[in-house]
């Protein structure tokens, strides 16, 4: 049994009807692929690296759930249409693991590097000829999206990002991947992709690629001038982690420090612990607006979508960006509105509702003071203010479809309406 899918959204806004190919509930409900696409970061990102980092062990069948998640057994392979054989090729070295988390949605995860075939694949794939490894992962890759629709997202580490980004744009799925290996534009067009167009729209929010600060395989793809002109770019909208342990001193001048460091960034142990300190929380903490089960999430990942980017030009954390655009939910829900853009103007942020200066309503924020109300505050007081309300009035204002972008050139809005 494959995902089906009722393209009509349902009454009241709540999404698309799913059904799990394993289960056969039905989910009603964005699906996970359009939860988890676009430029910014995702509170599910941490849930992600974390399967990353599981895949790993994937030769242990009888492992742990991840947050939640669990690997698929052989049967439920079978069940819904794929060979668990599939998951793994001693030939090549590939390995990979298809997780759920029980209410409908799937990852793909591959492993990365961890053996000397595999640095066979990474050096062959990055000089741009044929490797067994990515064409098993586009492969595994389109058999999941038939299996899962739009209910799949795919990820990876080191090698595993590069088999993923390959394996997210064939399938028409999007990615997010750590540290990720490079792709070669050849790699994409060997099987009818433009590689120029997969590329802007993998950018445009279908893959975000982590890579943490001073890690080596990054370095060596982007920095080095030996070797960045011959190995190719990770795929995807660049979302940067701090070093989680930097060095100090003359330890950051000493190739014997900076070498080893550089190496152990690149680990996925040190991609979770920069996840862990540049969004200040872990993945799916209950309560958060970041998390989808608040019911002021949607409006919160949309203006948070928004503010992210412009933050990271400024030079400002993922964690300004989360306190802002918690501040700013939470205003626009004390005031009853449903803003869809947000304007910067001078030290003040807005959040407006709606394109017509005569009808518009918004909230403003502080930005320096935003920057210091944690989001966890500004989650527990708009859920506060969700309890207070009758039942049938606690659902999220919906916002008019006839609602324009900014307009950076529109004078900046005063509190209220006009």
């Amino acid at each position: 049994m494959n995902a089906q899918f009722d393209p009509e959204r349902q009454p009241g806004g709540g999404g698309r009807q799913s059904v799990d190919p394993l289960t056969g509930q039905t989910h009603v409900r964005p699906s996970f692929a359009d939860e988890v696409r676009g430029p910014a970061p995702r509170d599910i990102d941490l849930t992600l690296a974390r399967m990353a980092q599981d895949v790993y062990g994937s030769d242990n069948r009888q492992r742990g759930e991840v947050e939640g998640w669990r690997p698929l057994t052989d049967d439920q392979f079978r069940q819904v249409g794929i060979d668990p054989a599939m998951r793994h090729n001693a030939s090549s070295g590939f390995d990979a693991d298809i997780y759920t988390d029980g209410q409908g949605r799937y990852a793909l995860a591959f492993r990365g590097t961890d053996a000397g075939k595999d640095w066979a694949t990474n050096l062959g794939q990055g000089l741009g000829f044929e490797t067994s490894q990515y064409n098993q992962a586009i492969a595994l890759s389109r058999q999941a999206k038939v299996a899962f629709g739009d209910e799949l997202v795919i990820t990876g580490h080191s090698l595993g990002g590069g088999l993923a980004a390959v394996g997210a744009i064939t399938a028409d799925t999007p990615a997010v991947t750590f540290n990720a290996a490079g792709v070669k534009d050849k790699t994409l067009e060997r099987v009818g992709i433009d590689a120029d167009a997969a590329r802007a729209q993998a950018e445009a929010g279908g893959i975000r690629r982590y890579a943490v600060d001073h890690e080596i395989l990054t370095g060596l793809q982007e920095r080095n001038l030996m070797t960045r002109y011959l190995m190719p770019d990770a795929i995807g909208n660049k979302v940067e982690l701090p070093d989680p342990d930097p060095l100090t001193g003359f330890s950051k001048i000493n190739p014997f420090k900076t070498v080893p460091h550089s190496i152990q960034n690149h680990s996925m142990d040190a991609v979770i612990r920069a996840q862990e300190q540049a969004f200040g929380h872990g993945a799916g903490a209950a309560g958060l607006l970041s998390n989808p089960d608040h019911p002021q999430h949607a409006q919160y990942q949309r203006l948070y979508d928004q503010i992210q980017p412009q933050f990271e030009t400024r030079g400002l954390s993922l964690r300004d960006a989360q306190n802002v655009a918690g501040a700013l939910t939470l205003e626009a829900q004390r005031t009853g509105i449903a803003p869809d853009h947000v304007v910067a103007n001078g030290d003040r942020l807005f959040a407006v509702q709606g394109s017509q200066p005569e009808t518009q309503r918004y909230v403003q924020v502080d930005v320096q003071t935003a920057r210091g109300v944690p989001m966890e505050q500004s989650s527990r007081e708009s859920q506060a203010l969700v309890a207070a309300q009758p039942p049938q009035q606690q659902a999220a204002p919906q916002i008019a479809p006839d609602q324009a972008a900014p307009n950076p050139e529109q004078a900046a809005p005063t509190r209220g309406a006009r």
